[in-house]
């Protein structure tokens, strides 16, 4: 669901910010532009995450319907016991889609905090000397890769709690799948043990 973005390099900001005002200062717009970027690769990001969590929930509420007009038409499983197995079903996996979209708005939120932070750097650049600026670099260049490693461990966390649930939505729907294919043969306890595939 997430795309692995490009990781932030620090060159622009470095010595060769002295060399003139020119590439001084296509350096800081080259390096704003960067952080302009982040920004918006997060929107993307949210938008895409978005659109694919709405796709899975509609998927499993179309396979649920079909489910249960089979079920009717054996009139072996009351709907009420039908619906309560499957309220309990997508309730499984809507706290587990919640824990992974909060996660990752969780990680977008900080992303967003460090583009500022970024650009704040760069908008303050501007004002350094070439003497401040050097002896500042050091210190500019270990606070962002810091952050940067960071951002770049919770991003990894992100995508594998995204996948994790992805992985379960499948296997759940594969199973339920499975079921409308036996047609009239489908028993409560086989809905049942789509719980069990969740837990």
């Amino acid at each position: 669901m997430l795309t692995k973005e490009t990781p932030y390099s620090d060159a622009g900001i470095s010595e060769e910010f002295g060399y003139s005002d020119s590439v001084r200062i296509q350096k800081i717009q080259n390096a704003f532009q960067s952080s302009e970027n982040i920004k918006e690769s997060c929107h993307y990001l949210v938008d895409s995450v978005k659109d694919s969590l709405d796709y899975l929930k509609e998927r499993r509420l179309d396979l649920s319907s079909k489910l249960c007009e089979v079920l009717a038409k054996k009139e072996s499983v009351r709907k009420k016991d039908y619906n309560s197995i499957m309220d309990d079903i997508n309730m499984m996996l809507d706290e587990k889609e919640n824990t992974a979209k909060n996660h990752f708005l969780n990680y977008i939120e900080d992303q967003k905090e460090f583009t500022q932070s970024l650009k704040d750097i760069i908008v303050n650049i501007s004002d350094y000397s070439k003497e401040d600026l050097n002896n500042k670099n050091a210190l500019l260049k270990s606070e962002l890769s810091e952050i940067a490693e960071i951002q770049e461990k919770r991003k990894q966390t992100v995508i594998t709690i995204l996948t994790n649930f992805q992985e379960t939505h499948k296997k759940v729907m594969e199973y339920l799948e499975s079921l409308l294919e036996k047609g009239e043969d489908i028993t409560i306890r086989d809905i049942k043990k789509a719980k069990y595939i969740i837990s």
